[in-house]
């Protein structure tokens, strides 16, 4: 008589999109008992018609899974993978709080800073942090691309001493790949969020992420710079996965370094199944609201507070909701103009200590000028400004002559030289941007009750489409 075998513990998979699926799978095919829970009636028809299944290499596997929509769901939640876009968390936790047992957690698998949420909403011991970087796509519905290798890091929240939990959670995760565990799962997150700010920004264009990685370098090392600026002053260790290494992409990095840096990245994505990111997978295929503005939200509540500007960042996350329904407004000359956004004065036209501002013959200069070693800092209350070249007239000079940089608040082009219109609402560099309104926390699908559903699955691509798209995105 064979001795039974141990009951594995089973875990409830909230959102099951790129990442949630592709996790749930791995750890249905490994034997646990997995519930996947899902707004998106026909994604949870084929996965209990077929099963859950991973397409890889051109061949596809299947494992059976319980699968069911919120409304439909009974029962205690125990162990919970969260893996619903960012800006919907907030509703999967009304869902979640009632139904998880008091011994129970969630582990944010998301984009972006969440954990701090789920720990007001659920208390700290309830809460597993997580950094997650897989490169995965739903391609139709019930069925998952595999994207290729990706990084996993479990820890406790607030940087707390690896638990049993988090060592039992990472053991059975290894069913997925190279999953680990850590006491600065924040130093991931920071790093993933520089990396991140440069996929975001290559959505603004229809082109393959290196290839727009590699040919707008400035405008990404400019990006990443911005926000490893406000984790340094945070005091965050910032750590490497995959092939991104953060600390060539600081501020004063040696320009070798980087340089090298870029390289290594962008061999690595072009070695990727998918060649475009999960946001413009959001804009171009799927035609919902994109999760970048609440990803950055923290960003720019930090930097904002240190007194950090982030044009860049802000540049970025601005023009991805002008494309918001206006996919076709992508262009490469998005990411141009962020490449002239990140140039810093010319040399040769910095005013120093002993020489003044350069104005014609007889003007006065009137602006502020700053020497190249000490560049001024904006005050705090007044409005977030950038290094941009000016108009003598701008500087206090008389119109029409010529002069150095100077410290001013960028000019607003008028709406014939933009390249397309829109209506978002004009916000001050470094700010976060407006809040926008609309179907942000639904899948575009209805419950069988006939409410709109209550979270979009997945945070790298989820919800699924109707008939296949081509890969593309985390």
């Amino acid at each position: 008589m064979k001795d039974a075998q141990p009951v594995r513990p089973g875990y409830t998979v909230v959102g099951a999109g790129a990442i949630g699926g592709t996790l749930a799978f791995a750890l249905a095919r490994a034997g646990h008992p997995v519930t996947v829970v899902d707004t998106d009636r026909t994604h949870v028809d084929a996965i209990r018609t077929r099963g859950l299944v991973v397409a890889r290499g051109g061949t596809r596997e299947s494992v059976p899974v319980t699968a069911t929509t919120p409304d439909e769901f009974t029962g205690t939640l125990h162990r919970v993978l969260l893996a619903v876009k960012a800006q919907a968390t907030g509703t999967a936790l009304d869902w979640i709080a009632p139904r998880l047992a008091p011994d129970g957690y969630v582990v944010s698998l998301q984009n972006g800073f969440n954990e701090s949420l789920i720990a007001q909403r659920l208390g700290a011991a309830r809460t597993v942090a997580a950094f997650v970087n897989i490169f995965a796509d739903v391609i139709e519905p019930g069925v998952i691309l595999d994207g290729g290798d990706g990084a996993l890091v479990i820890g406790e929240p607030d940087g707390g001493p690896v638990s049993p939990r988090v060592r039992d959670l990472v053991a059975h995760l290894h069913s997925w790949g190279p999953a680990v565990a850590s006491d600065n799962v924040e130093g991931y997150l920071w790093a993933k969020a520089g990396f991140g700010a440069m996929l975001a920004a290559t959505a603004l264009a229809d082109a393959p992420m290196a290839d727009l990685i590699d040919r707008h370098r400035p405008a990404m090392a400019a990006l990443t710079g911005e926000i490893f600026a406000v984790s340094d002053r945070l005091g965050v260790t910032l750590e490497a996965f995959d092939a991104f290494e953060p600390q060539p992409f600081r501020r004063g990095a040696d320009p070798a370094a980087q340089a090298a840096a870029f390289d290594r990245l962008t061999a690595w994505l072009r070695t990727q199944t998918k060649d475009r990111s999960g946001i413009w997978r959001d804009l171009a295929v799927r035609h919902r609201p994109v999760e970048a503005p609440t990803h950055y939200t923290e960003v720019f509540d930090h930097a904002a507070r240190e007194g950090l500007p982030t044009p860049l960042l802000h540049t970025v996350v601005t023009g991805l909701r002008q494309l918001e329904g206006a996919a076709q407004n992508m262009s490469e000359s998005r990411l141009d103009e962020l490449d002239r956004l990140a140039q810093p004065p010319h040399p040769r036209s910095r005013s120093t200590p002993n020489r003044p501002t350069r104005c014609a013959s007889g003007s006065t200069p009137t602006a502020r000028t700053w020497s190249p070693t000490s560049p001024p800092t904006p005050p705090r209350a007044a409005p977030a400004t950038t290094w941009t070249p000016w108009t003598a007239a701008s500087a206090g000079c008389a119109t029409g002559s010529t002069g150095a940089w100077a410290h001013r608040t960028p000019r607003r082009p008028s709406r014939a030289s933009r390249p397309e219109t829109s209506s978002s609402a004009a916000t001050p560099l470094g700010a976060p941007p407006p809040t926008t309104t609309g179907p942000s926390f639904s899948s575009g699908t209805t419950t069988p009750s006939g409410r709109p559903a209550p979270w979009t699955p997945g945070p790298s691509g989820g919800t699924a489409t109707t008939s296949p798209a081509p890969a593309s995105s985390t």
